[in-house]
């Protein structure tokens, strides 16, 4: 007994049938001797074994057994966890097994045995294959360590539960049109405003983003109209550089073209040039939104070019915004394919 006070049953010198005591001492104790030498059964090179109730990778119950030694050699006696049979081997334990006994024969006989069972007798263990996307990582990793606030792992008992957030849509992104992004499109992260903006990769290549025309545009009243497509979203607090080239005609020589630009509010500046006659302009600057610049004279005759700028830097998230109209109601204004403008944030 290891401690002064026992629960055990022990023997008393005095009491009768102290076998039924001891008996029943060793039975209560036999799950220790699972697979433990019997030496009523051994003798040669026969090896016998006790049986048991085995956890191994599933429950067996193995009888009492033996096994025969190899003479003149070091055996060792085992057991397979997976299928609770015993067997012996010579050189060394196969990996995986329940190691037994090592048992030393010479001339026939048994002459040394080791004790060699684990305690415990085995452990269950399992594989657990890491996997990066469906890809094996390669490696063993000694440990898995879960990081960021989206991952949360808690343990109770044996069990591990993994909780994922996964953000199934784009509501924290400033932009969320990107279901058919252009080159060199990027998620750029604004610590101004806390949130990843839909923008144009600047480290390399072409900084200005391009934005042009693929077919005619037409506007036969006095009101204005966008010019559809050339717009892109304003985010607050991006300073903004936008340039382009309108190619327009008009109806008549009579019929001028009349030009605006709606955009968020801030410190912005917009300016253009706009052709009146062959050598003459008009040139006009404005800084509110939707400002007319109206030009009185038109031309029939092949493609004429206007050239606009801009420096935005609003102080709200809006929209860039190119519009036109006729100067003349019921004479048409036509803007052309390959007019574009381009913008690039200034850093």
């Amino acid at each position: 007994m290891a401690n002064s006070t026992t629960n055990l049953d022990l023997i008393n010198p005095t009491q009768a049938a102290k076998e039924a005591t001891a008996n029943a001492l060793i039975d209560a104790a036999s799950p220790a001797t699972l697979l433990g030498r019997r030496a009523s059964t051994t003798t040669g090179l026969t090896f016998g074994y006790y049986g048991g109730v085995l956890n191994g990778d599933s429950v067996f119950n193995i009888a009492n057994g033996t096994v025969t030694l190899t003479d003149n050699a070091v055996n060792y006696i085992q057991c397979n966890p997976a299928t609770g049979v015993v067997s012996v081997v010579t050189g060394s334990f196969t990996s995986g097994y329940i190691p037994m006994y090592q048992v030393t024969t010479s001339g026939g006989l048994q002459t040394v045995w080791t004790d060699k069972r684990p305690n415990p007798l085995y452990t269950k263990t399992s594989t657990l294959a890491i996997k990066d996307e469906g890809t094996t990582l390669t490696g063993t990793p000694a440990s898995i360590n879960f990081t960021g606030s989206a991952v949360q792992a808690t343990a109770v008992g044996n069990d591990v539960t993994v909780n994922v957030t996964i953000i199934d849509e784009l509501s924290e992104l400033l932009d969320v049109a990107i279901s058919t992004p252009t080159n060199d499109q990027i998620l750029k992260y604004s610590s101004a405003l806390g949130k990843w903006i839909n923008t144009v990769n600047t480290t390399s290549g072409d900084p200005w983003t391009y934005i042009k025309l693929t077919a005619d545009q037409a506007n036969t009243t006095t009101t204005f109209a966008d010019i559809v497509g050339l717009t892109f979203a304003e985010t607050s607090g991006v300073t903004y550089e936008i340039e382009g080239v309108l190619l327009f005609s008009t109806a008549a020589s009579t019929t001028g073209i009349k030009l605006t630009s709606s955009f968020a509010a801030g410190s912005n500046s917009n300016y253009l040039r706009i052709p009146t006659t062959a050598t003459a302009e008009l040139q006009r600057f404005w800084t509110a939104s939707d400002s007319a610049v109206t030009a009185t004279t038109g031309y029939t005759a092949g493609a004429n070019m206007i050239d606009f700028k801009a420096l935005l830097i609003p102080s709200a998230n809006g929209t860039f915004q190119l519009k036109f109209a006729s100067e003349v109601a019921a004479s048409a204004v036509n803007i052309l394919t390959g007019s574009f403008i381009k913008f690039r944030e200034v850093t």
